[in-house]
């Protein structure tokens, strides 16, 4: 048996059959779930900064959200840099992403 366990770990059929089997439907289903959080915590941040354009209707949301989640894509009005320019730098809706996929 030990004998066994050597010559799989030789051939590498070892690691091969103790490796989680990854299939290309779930890596794409993490994808999707993974990519969806990033675009929510944009569309969160900028909701609570009164930045999100477009949600003044149901139909508008509808649309917002599914421009963020199928076109990874989210429009916000432009923060205002006109007293402090070092403010588009720090803007909490351009970094909410990375943060969430941290």
């Amino acid at each position: 048996r030990h004998a066994r366990t050597i010559a799989m770990a030789a051939t590498g059929r070892w690691k091969r059959a103790n490796m989680p089997d990854v299939s290309l439907a779930c890596a794409l289903a993490f994808h999707a779930l993974f990519g969806a959080v990033h675009e929510a915590s944009h569309l969160a941040a900028a909701w609570w900064m009164g930045r999100l354009e477009g949600v003044e209707t149901i139909t508008g949301t509808a649309n917002v959200v599914a421009k963020a989640m199928l076109g990874r894509h989210v429009v916000v009005v432009a923060a205002d840099v006109s007293d402090d320019p070092i403010t588009f730098d720090i803007d909490p809706v351009r970094h909410a992403g990375w943060v969430a996929s941290a």
